[in-house]
């Protein structure tokens, strides 16, 4: 009977043991899984503040954007209004032969730009320097 006993308060320690042990594992399962829900819930997190940021990218683009059509809009019809004013100022000189001093200065840029070679003047430029 004495070894029945014995067995017994063996069985015991091993029982508490495997308790004991099992108690283990489970706190260290338990602290993976909150460690991995950590990790998903700091990485949900990271993205929302992904998308936020994103998201005000995207808005302040498009208000560029907006903005540069409306300036390009702006800047052709000013290039229109000021194209128009050039060719109606361009209308508005008389047709008439220019006068002399006019004349001179033609002649001075021509003579600049193609040197002494007097056949490419007009007969203008060639009478009197």
């Amino acid at each position: 009977m004495m070894g029945f006993l014995t067995g017994i308060k063996n069985w015991k320690a091993i029982l508490i043991g495997v308790v004991g042990l099992t108690a283990l594992i489970s706190v260290w399962l338990l602290n993976g899984a909150r460690a991995r829900a950590i990790k998903q819930r700091d990485a949900a997190r990271e993205e929302l503040v992904m998308a936020k940021a994103e998201l005000s990218v995207l808005r302040v683009d498009a208000a560029a954007r907006e903005q540069a059509a409306t300036n390009r809009v702006k800047d052709t019809a000013e290039v229109a209004a000021q194209q128009k004013e050039l060719v109606d100022a361009i209308k508005d000189i008389p047709d008439t032969t220019p006068d002399s001093i006019r004349v001179a200065l033609g002649c001075e840029r021509l003579r600049a730009f193609y040197g002494e070679k007097h056949s490419a003047l007009p007969a203008a430029c060639r009478s009197g320097r």
